[in-house]
């Protein structure tokens, strides 16, 4: 039986720096899943979260030749920040951050930790996805990310005071859709 080999940061920019043709199967292997996974938590449906992670393997293979390794996860580290950057991007130009303003048009619900627990990866990450986008932002940067409210209103140019505003109205939604999840689910 054949183990597949898993290849390491290090091993992955030296092939790109040495122009070997099968550097980018090995990242695309290496890395796509994961960088798809954050296009989906910023954007609310596939089409464009599959845009946004072609966008994203552009932007990688054109400015690797400029990442300078330093240590294992540093790779990782970049990646990331250009996935999450690039889904900014869409979210600004879609002018998705309008729902920062459109507070007053959603309901306050009471405040609740939501409960997670026997709720399917998959339904999660669907709920979240449900979420205006200014609010699923928000979420992903705090809660997936652990950016700090100061931090994701530099991102987003707004206050911090808004940032932490949208992440408790998001996770008071959230709460609200898996109680009905697992309502659902007795039933």
């Amino acid at each position: 039986m054949r183990t597949e080999r898993k290849y390491k940061e290090l091993e992955i920019v030296e092939m790109f720096g040495y122009n070997q043709s099968m550097a980018m199967d090995v990242f695309y292997n290496e890395f796509s899943s994961y960088l798809y996974a954050i296009c989906l938590h910023y954007m609310a449906d596939n089409e464009t979260a599959k845009d946004i992670f072609q966008e994203v393997l552009i932007r990688i293979f054109v400015n690797i030749k400029h990442f300078k390794y330093r240590k294992e996860g540093s790779l990782k580290a970049w990646i990331t920040r250009i996935a999450i950057n690039t889904s900014l991007e869409e979210v600004r130009h879609s002018n998705a951050i309008t729902t920062f303003l459109l507070d007053r048009d959603i309901v306050d619900l009471p405040e609740t930790e939501p409960e997670v627990a026997d709720v399917r990866e998959e339904a999660l990450l669907s709920m979240i996805r449900k979420l205006p986008e200014g609010y699923r932002t928000v979420f992903n940067l705090y809660v997936i990310k652990g950016y700090s409210h100061k931090e994701i209103a530099e991102m987003l140019n707004i206050k911090p005071d808004t940032s932490a505003s949208q992440y408790h109205k998001a996770k008071n939604m959230l709460a609200k859709m898996i109680k009905d999840y697992k309502t659902k689910q007795r039933h």
